[in-house]
């Protein structure tokens, strides 16, 4: 998993991983946030998905819809981990996710969610957790510069968070700078998860 404020490169490393390690894994599997197992649930009441690069820009729903939608959400991790994610898993694959379900206790507002950042972490740990989780990361103004479009205190509140996240027991976290060049990050993340297929 592949996690860490906006500005970090996630989906840079992410499909550097994809491209680096189809040779070494039997099937790689790219997910961005959620399993997709079910539809969007705004796409089941005729809702439209907001602005990608302006991810702040709606209020949050209500605390009922909220509550509704990350019981959803929630539904579609559980499912799609053990028939989607799971077997691929079992079977030597690699799975490199993006965000995952924890980044909605980083980030609620994304998901224009109005829920306990204690309720998401509480049932994050009834899913099955990754393997490693590689939190990116970077000094605000860094990240900011990169991509602006979260101011340099949420970039840093977000920072700040995902080094609180308990994550679930058997998953390895690993914090990697993302000021150092692409080539030897993705080089860091290669290796860690060499190590981690080991071991398994």
């Amino acid at each position: 998993m592949v996690v860490g404020p906006d500005g970090t490169g996630k989906s840079t490393l992410a499909a550097g991983l994809v491209e680096a390690s189809r040779a070494a894994f039997a099937g790689v599997l790219h997910v961005h946030w959620r399993p997709g197992l079910l539809p969007r649930a705004g796409s089941l009441v005729g809702v439209e998905a907001g602005d990608p690069t302006r991810p702040h820009a709606n209020p949050p729903h209500g605390r009922l819809v909220s509550l509704g939608l990350l019981a959803y959400d929630w539904l579609d991790f559980f499912l799609g981990t053990w028939l989607r994610i799971l077997p691929l898993r079992a079977k030597g694959g690699l799975i490199v996710m993006e965000r995952g379900w924890f980044d909605m206790a980083v980030d609620p507002r994304r998901y224009r969610l109005d829920v306990p950042h204690r309720l998401v972490e509480a049932l994050g740990r009834f899913l099955p957790g990754p393997d490693t989780a590689f939190v990116l990361q970077a000094d605000a103004k860094i990240l900011h510069d990169r991509k602006a479009e979260l101011p340099v205190s949420e970039l840093a509140r977000q920072t700040s968070r995902w080094h609180q996240i308990q994550f679930p027991r058997r998953t390895t976290r690993l914090f990697l700078d993302v000021s150092q060049s692409r080539e030897a990050l993705l080089d860091q993340a290669r290796q860690a998860l060499l190590v981690v297929r080991g071991g398994n």
